[in-house]
């Protein structure tokens, strides 16, 4: 080998350069996000962190780790999302069981046979039992 240099070896650093530190937030981002998938509360934690690391990478230079916010962006989101669409679903199936207990409409009173032919006094009583009021009475006040 004589006087060559190793292949893998790298020299140092110039005097002067140095490496940008990680932002913390961003790596609490990424814990937050990852840890995410065993205690879901920490996936909201996630995004918070990791849009306030991307806040600061951006106006305090010189910080690195916007990858690292990115993913706890990335995980909490993902985590989080089907969360809130199930909260709002089950929320919309709570209050439309809720609204119909309290207007009742029409499509709870069961149909009228199709098959069977009634006669007119068979039809008003039926009207009457499914409406509350004779048909009679109503062309009446017409």
């Amino acid at each position: 080998m004589g006087n060559h240099p190793h292949p893998y070896h790298h020299s140092p650093a110039p005097h002067g350069h140095h490496v940008a530190p990680t932002n913390s937030m961003a790596i609490v981002s990424l814990v937050m996000g990852i840890s995410g998938f065993i205690i879901c509360i920490t996936a909201p934690v996630a995004i918070v962190c990791g849009h306030i690391a991307r806040y600061q990478i951006r106006n305090r230079p010189p910080q690195s780790g916007d990858g690292l916010a990115v993913a706890g962006l990335i995980t909490g989101y993902i985590l989080t999302l089907p969360v809130i669409i199930l909260s709002v679903l089950m929320g919309l199936g709570f209050f439309s069981t809720f609204i119909s207990d309290k207007f009742p409409n029409s499509s709870d009173k069961p149909a009228l046979p199709a098959e069977r032919n009634l006669t007119p006094e068979e039809a008003s009583q039926l009207f009457i039992e499914r409406e509350g009021t004779d048909p009679r009475l109503m062309e009446q006040k017409k």
